[in-house]
């Protein structure tokens, strides 16, 4: 009699293991929210490259992009374009928004994978459908990177050798999915040095710009950092308004 009991029990159980069992799972995402850059390469043409912002929330994404096509400039770099999506056994699903008639659909089997200079990045493909700025589906690199909010140092050479240290602020997106930085620009030389605080400038996918302003200090000075290799390669531009360093362009890397 209390083996029949026990069979009658484990009937159900088992009917309910099943079921579960059977349900889609969505992933529970371990994906960073933050910067990333979409890097698309059709074939025999210049990879075309999405950065901005991605907010992951559980399961539902969403962000707001920039577009670059060196092969056709069929939409401005400036458009905001916002992707919204899921991420659904695994795989994230990004749509956008119209841009010149165009669609874009990323589709991307998670998890991210480490690298060792730091970022995290995934394969997949990307169709952009319609309109002027339509690609046929083509492999697709997506890449989070980690924030620019940390100290560097390196060597530059230009009208005068010398070590640059670069001291970054990052903060949150703003409404453009880019990301605004405040920094420390110190550089030291014969005959070329200076510190310069409140360098404004703005962190996209890869890349910060800071100064290159209108007003003392960013019309001082421009640094452009890009940190898809590593170390980071790194351009500085001092202008004739810093009288203490010769004017010119240095270049080098930092990390």
């Amino acid at each position: 009699m209390l083996s029949r009991l026990r069979f009658a029990l484990f009937l159900p159980l088992v009917a309910l293991t099943s079921c579960a069992s059977s349900a889609p799972i969505s992933a529970a995402s371990p994906t960073p929210t933050g910067d990333y850059a979409f890097s698309i390469s059709p074939a025999g043409v210049t990879p075309l490259n999405f950065s901005g912002n991605l907010n992951i929330a559980g399961t539902s994404v969403s962000g707001v992009f920039r577009y670059n096509n060196p092969a056709a400039n069929c939409v401005s770099s400036t458009q905001d374009i916002a992707f919204s999506g899921l991420i659904v056994n695994a795989v994230l699903t990004l749509t956008s928004g119209t841009f010149s008639n165009s669609t874009a659909t990323i589709t991307i089997p998670l998890p991210l994978t480490s690298t060792t200079s730091g970022s995290q990045i995934a394969h997949g493909t990307a169709v952009i459908s319609g309109g002027t700025c339509a690609v046929a589906s083509s492999p697709l690199q997506i890449t989070y990177i980690p924030s620019f909010g940390q100290t560097y140092s390196g060597s530059l050479t230009g009208p005068v050798d010398g070590t640059l240290a670069l001291a970054v602020t990052e903060s949150a997106a703003n409404p453009d999915g880019q990301f605004p930085a405040v920094a420390v620009i110190s550089f030291g030389g014969a005959g070329c040095n200076f510190t310069l605080t409140g360098i404004t400038g703005i962190v996209s996918g890869y890349t910060i710009n800071l100064g290159n302003g209108t007003t003392a200090p960013n019309n001082e000075v421009a640094v452009i950092a890009n940190a898809s290799t590593s170390p980071i390669n790194v351009t500085m531009n001092v202008f004739n308004n810093l009288p203490t360093c010769q004017a010119g362009q240095y270049s080098g890397t930092i990390q």
